[in-house]
């Protein structure tokens, strides 16, 4: 590797140094999503409950986090 990264011997490639060459696997789409930069993972969960239909009660349960705790005894009394 021509790279003139200050990296260790016979250790963890450093990151500038991973960056600087197209690394196995950042290719492909899947891999990106897994190792790469800006991979929005956050929306990709949100897609993946909403898909579900788990997401309206994530929804719910953030509404009770914002009330805060106790709420669903009160709701149910």
């Amino acid at each position: 590797m021509e790279t003139e990264t200050a990296e260790p011997r016979g250790g963890h490639k450093t990151a500038a140094a991973r960056a600087k060459r197209p690394v196995k696997q950042r290719k492909g789409k899947k891999q990106q999503r897994r190792y790469g930069k800006g991979s929005g993972k956050q929306q990709r969960q949100k897609r993946n409950e909403i898909s579900q239909g788990q997401w309206r009660w994530r929804k719910e349960r953030e509404r009770e986090r914002e009330i805060g705790r106790g709420s669903r005894k009160r709701a149910r009394e």
